[in-house]
């Protein structure tokens, strides 16, 4: 995020200054258009980082209904198993050594 701010050229931000803008104006009708792309993707990152944190809900939820999405889903997988080893007729039924809540 610094880089992108350092990467903007100073002479941009006197321009705005000679123009009579203040600090915060500089900042966000000049500096912020001009990163908005870095901006967009620190924030996806962050989104998927979130969604991905299905470990730390595993550990402190003990309610699956209150799971997020991510570790809901991944208890759905783990609650699974094959019903034969055939690899042709898979089927799944749900496994028997479920944790009750």
């Amino acid at each position: 995020m610094r880089a992108a701010f350092l990467a903007v050229p100073k002479s941009l931000e006197e321009a705005a200054f000679i123009d009579g803008a203040n600090h915060l104006t500089v900042l966000f009708k000049v500096l912020v258009p001009l990163v908005k792309a870095t901006i967009a993707v620190i924030v996806l990152y962050s989104a998927v980082g979130h969604w991905n944190s299905w470990f730390n809900a595993m550990i402190y939820i003990q309610d699956t209904t209150k799971f997020p999405p991510a570790a809901g889903f991944k208890v759905y997988s783990y609650t699974k198993r094959y019903i034969t080893d055939d690899p042709v007729n898979r089927r799944y039924q749900p496994c028997k050594y479920q944790r009750n809540h």
